[in-house]
């Protein structure tokens, strides 16, 4: 994958200490470049990406496409908000021992993009704050996904599939205004949030559960459940669900 040249970014260089070391940071103030596929490295002059500020793509028209290197831990408020033409954003594999288990999220970092269809990440987002996908029209899926706060894809109304990790905290509205087909959910998570989001007022969808302890203590009114995978419920003593209304 090729980068994009480093003198289109604007950044600062920050020390960080950890247990084991210390190393130089990179913190991302501000991408000036015209490219519409934009290759954020894992490393500008030395330093490793780990920061994405507020607002540093903010209102781009030029780009398309934005590959972020793992490596970045948190992506800050309205980072790639407002981008017109922005189409895909990915989360790529630096291949090093400095990339993260998992990305924080901002608020409406991803908001009103209208073009935007897809956000796929090799690591989990944490969303740590308001409307981070909200009113992207276009937006089919996102991946590896651990919390839904308030307004997370509110008016992302061609949104199909959400994939949700292993912990889990809901809010209500995080997907109002979507009509979603399917949604993935990869481990263990709260049962009481998850009925959170499933008791709402919407159209049918397939919901595909992997070692979920909890799903068998909730109540899904009006919930269809369509065509689970065979490794669905492991941890549970027996499976009466099967292409049903609960």
């Amino acid at each position: 994958m090729r980068t994009t040249k480093e003198n289109d970014f604007e950044f600062i260089k920050l020390p960080k200490i950890t247990k084991t070391g210390s190393y130089t940071i990179a913190s991302i103030k501000k991408y000036h470049g015209k490219e519409s596929k934009v290759t954020i490295p894992h490393q500008i002059q030395g330093a490793i990406v780990e920061v994405i500020q507020e607002k540093a793509f903010m209102g781009n028209t030029f780009i398309t496409e934005v590959h972020i290197p793992d490596t970045v831990e948190s992506i800050a408020n309205y980072a790639f908000s407002n981008c017109p033409n922005l189409e895909k954003v990915t989360m790529y594999r630096a291949g090093n021992s400095f990339s993260n288990s998992e990305c924080i999220i901002g608020c409406g970092t991803f908001y009103q993009n209208p073009k935007l269809k897809s956000v796929l990440s090799v690591i989990p987002f944490h969303l740590y704050d308001n409307r981070a996908f909200s009113d992207c029209p276009n937006l089919e899926s996102v991946t590896k996904i651990l919390e839904l706060p308030h307004g997370t894809f509110q008016n992302c109304k061609n949104l199909k599939k959400i994939v949700l990790g292993k912990t889990l905290r809901v809010d209500k509205s995080a997907i109002k205004g979507c009509n979603i087909q399917t949604i993935l959910i990869e481990g263990d998570i709260d049962g009481s949030e998850l009925e959170k989001l499933l008791n709402r007022n919407s159209t049918e969808f397939m919901l595909e559960i992997y070692e979920s302890s909890e799903f068998m203590n909730l109540a899904f009114e009006g919930i269809r459940i369509n065509s689970l995978p065979s490794q669905a419920y492991t941890n549970s003593p027996d499976n009466p669900f099967s292409s049903q209304t609960l």
